[in-house]
């Protein structure tokens, strides 16, 4: 619990891109800090997400964190096949905001495998994916879209998992 200032660093220390911006944490509650935006045009920002820790053993809770400023809004589909052309997205029209980092929040989800696709909003056309993800009871995913190496498109995937062992 507390009052933190983050410096945040390109890759191999320098320059210095962020300097002291200020997070006031709480004891009783779990975070994720995440950068984005973009180096090269002063976008760069810190947002701190409030994350759920509490595992679930009839459910996975996955959380999906729109972090890519290239990509525009986006709608996420869930689906037990790789086809989403008959499928309603989980969550639809999702705006990146660099101010106030988007995330669905913590979905319960039943345990299996799934096939994750994200869109351009309105459309059936994958941006990323469609990527196959084990869903197991009792664990906290989250799964952040993020822009290509070096910025740009085509946007990439990075999954978080924090299996925990399942409530009893």
């Amino acid at each position: 619990e507390g009052d933190y200032l983050v410096d945040v660093a390109a890759t191999g220390g320098t320059p210095q891109v962020l300097d002291d911006v200020e997070f006031s944490l709480e004891a009783t509650m779990s975070y994720s800090i995440y950068a984005v935006g973009a180096l090269g045009d002063d976008s760069l920002a810190l947002q701190a997400l409030t994350e759920q820790r509490r595992s679930i053993a009839t459910a996975a809770q996955l959380q999906v964190v729109h972090a890519s400023p290239s990509a525009g809004n986006v709608d996420i589909y869930l689906t037990a096949a790789e086809d989403i052309s008959d499928a309603d997205p989980v969550v639809a029209d999702v705006p990146f905001d660099v101010e106030g980092l988007v995330s669905t929040g913590s979905l319960q989800v039943t345990p299996g495998e799934y096939y994750a696709t994200v869109t351009a909003a309105g459309t059936k056309t994958a941006a990323i994916g469609p990527v196959l993800f084990n869903l197991e009871g009792g664990g906290i995913y989250t799964v952040i879209a993020v822009d290509a190496d070096g910025g740009g498109t085509p946007p990439q995937v990075i999954l978080l998992d924090d299996l925990a062992t399942p409530a009893q």
